[in-house]
């Protein structure tokens, strides 16, 4: 997902996603062209790639044509995408997929050879059965790998199996790229709900952004007539009003719900309510961290616990050093519940409770978890927000916490929070920064940019801490560093 936000002079590469398969659908060549050049250029050679494997097996389904485009070689990839534009659609690849795991959850009959096979194939991904799946795929195996373990590889193979319209020819020999063409306002088409911001709701996405220019099943009227999106979308719609969501990831995880009989009862902590845990557990012993709602103030908070007396020590000296420094903080306070020892503070996060997944680990078993958006700071805003989140990773140091990582940084309202940060008085380590090489490389060149300002954000630092031999002592480490630091 991190990927999707990445920035290109265009747009993120999710919103530049939809761009590019929206146009194939419609046949636009020249857009399509362009901003293919852009995901090209400023994302990944690879990213293209995969989104036009990706696209054929949704909306052409054409597993030639899918492997052809897995190991062409870069250059041809535009020329790829004019033959897209141009062949016929259809979609029904995704609403066999979607319409099989339908029938299989709710235990209904059909004669349909394709739903039959497509329901025995949902099983095997139920079951994270690879092997069953592998045998079934055969040579177009290393497709399926390279797609992510897409159902929309086994789902047009079952079409392609026994559908000879699907074979369209084409010639990359043929094929003379157009001048590129760049939207002058990008259409309201291509905002559907997969993208950030866009318009919700599977309706909008069937009337607008699934529109084809030429389709290989189409009426009289040249409107496009897949064999199962009528009866597919209207399972999509449904599920969508009556469980809240009909994305496909979510069903199969209600579906395994159905079958977990050592599901986890919602965690009851006195004085609090909505209790909803917010990431699985990585380490045996850790305590466990819960977005909650105060029930004497109706008021959000987090909780982390229990822990020990030890944790208890290091989370608040933390917070002495923050309030001392006049740095944002989120007024921690250590509470009793249960006899035992947790943190608490405010949430940046105004949190929907009805925001949860089931997820699963050998730690904790089955648990929800919650699902909805976090206020995490992403690595890509160090281009505008350098010193705000330099300034959160020297207090790490300082205090000598042993976690840095983008979800250990959060933000609201242009303000940057340091968390997860106990003062474990480790060793200074100016290279445990957690980030992309490229994201490390503008890290690096604001750092010798920024010297002067972080020398002083340190020299008003030492000045308010001094008499405390340990922090100065580090605080002058840390002006050493810097002014040694080279890009």
């Amino acid at each position: 997902m991190a990927f999707l936000r990445k920035s290109t002079s265009e747009g993120n590469v999710g919103l530049i996603y939809s761009i590019i398969q929206k146009c194939i659908r419609r046949g636009l060549e020249k857009e399509c062209l362009y901003y293919s050049q852009i995901l090209y250029n400023e994302a990944t050679k690879n990213s293209l790639r995969k989104r036009l494997v990706y696209v054929v097996n949704e909306d052409i389904c054409h597993l030639d044509l899918s492997e052809e485009i897995m190991n062409c070689k870069d250059e041809d990839l535009f020329k790829y995408v004019i033959i897209c534009c141009k062949l016929k659609k259809t979609h029904d690849s995704a609403w066999l997929s979607r319409l099989a795991l339908h029938y299989s959850m709710n235990n209904l009959k059909t004669d349909n050879e394709e739903l039959l096979e497509a329901m025995k194939l949902t099983e095997f991904v139920r079951k994270k059965d690879y092997e069953s799946i592998k045998q079934f795929l055969g040579k177009y195996n290393k497709m399926y790998n390279y797609s992510s373990k897409n159902n929309l590889v086994w789902s047009s193979l079952i079409m392609w199996k026994r559908r000879p319209e699907l074979k369209q020819e084409y010639s990359i020999n043929d094929i003379i790229l157009p001048e590129p063409k760049k939207f002058v306002e990008i259409p309201f088409w291509v905002k559907d709900k997969h993208v950030s911001g866009g318009t919700k709701g599977y309706q909008f996405f069937f009337d607008n952004s699934l529109v084809v220019n030429e389709a290989i099943y189409e009426d009289m009227w040249s409107d496009c007539i897949d064999r199962y999106a009528e009866e597919c979308k209207k399972v999509y719609l449904d599920d969508e009003k009556n469980l809240g969501n009909g994305k496909t990831k979510e069903l199969y995880k209600k579906w395994d719900e159905k079958d977990l009989p050592d599901l986890k009862d919602e965690k009851v902590l006195p004085g609090f309510k909505n209790v909803i845990q917010t990431q699985l557990l990585t380490r045996k012993n850790n305590p466990c961290v819960y977005y909650v709602t105060s029930k004497k103030d109706n008021k959000k908070y987090v909780l982390k616990g229990p822990m020990t007396g030890k944790m208890r020590k290091q989370i608040m000296r933390t917070e002495t050093i923050k309030k001392r420094l006049k740095m944002n903080h989120l007024n921690v306070e250590c509470i009793n519940l249960f006899n035992q020892n947790w943190m608490k503070s405010d949430s940046l996060l105004d949190y929907d409770p009805s925001l949860k997944t089931l997820k699963s680990s050998k730690l904790e078993g089955n648990v929800y978890i919650y699902s909805g958006e976090n206020c995490n700071v992403e690595f890509e805003m160090i281009d505008k927000s350098f010193i705000e989140i330099f300034e959160q990773y020297l207090l790490k140091l300082l205090v000598g916490a042993n976690d840095i990582c983008a979800r250990n940084f959060i933000h609201k309202d242009g303000k940057i929070f340091s968390i997860d940060d106990h003062s474990l008085k480790l060793d200074i380590d100016f290279n445990n920064f957690k980030m992309k090489k490229s994201l490390k490389d503008i890290w690096n060149i604001k750092i010798t940019e920024n010297k002067e300002k972080i020398i002083s954000i340190l020299t008003e630092w030492f000045i308010i801490l001094e008499g405390n031999i340990l922090l100065t002592n580090r605080i002058c480490i840390l002006i050493d560093r810097i002014n040694k630091f080279e890009n």
